[in-house]
C-alpha cells in the first residue's frame, strides 16, 4: 500500500534543484509544500522479498528512486509496518504513484 503525508525535509538533491527553480525569484517566497511517499506493509506479494520489492517499485516510468532507499524502506516497513520513500511536490508523488498502479 502506498499512502500520501504531509511535507517533510528536503534531500539535497531536492535543495539543488529548488534553487536552480527559484534563481531570480522573490527571495521571500515560499517554498512549495512536499508530500511524503509511504509504504505500509501488507500481506501482498510484493513483501514477500525485499528483491522483488525493490525491482517493482524503482520501476516507475520516468521517475526513479535510489534502490538502497528502496531497500531500506522496504527493511524499516516489514520491522514497523510503515517507511517514507521520499518527499516531493504532490504531483510528482501522485505521478509515482499512477505510474506504479499501472
Amino acid at each position: 500500500d502506498l499512502l500520501l503525508g504531509g511535507a517533510a525535509d528536503l534531500s539535497k538533491e531536492e535543495v539543488a534543484t529548488e534553487v536552480v527553480n527559484n534563481v531570480g525569484k522573490d527571495a521571500e517566497a515560499p517554498a512549495p509544500k512536499l508530500w511524503t511517499l509511504e509504504v505500509g506493509c501488507t500481506d501482498h506479494y510484493i513483501w514477500n522479498d525485499k528483491d522483488t520489492f525493490v525491482g517493482i517499485v524503482s520501476d516507475a516510468g520516468e521517475w526513479s528512486v535510489d534502490v538502497d532507499v528502496l531497500g531500506t524502506a522496504f527493511e524499516e516497513a516489514v520491522a514497523t509496518g510503515t517507511a517514507e520513500v521520499f518527499s516531493a511536490p504532490l504531483y510528482v508523488v501522485k505521478d509515482y504513484v499512477k505510474e506504479l498502479q499501472d
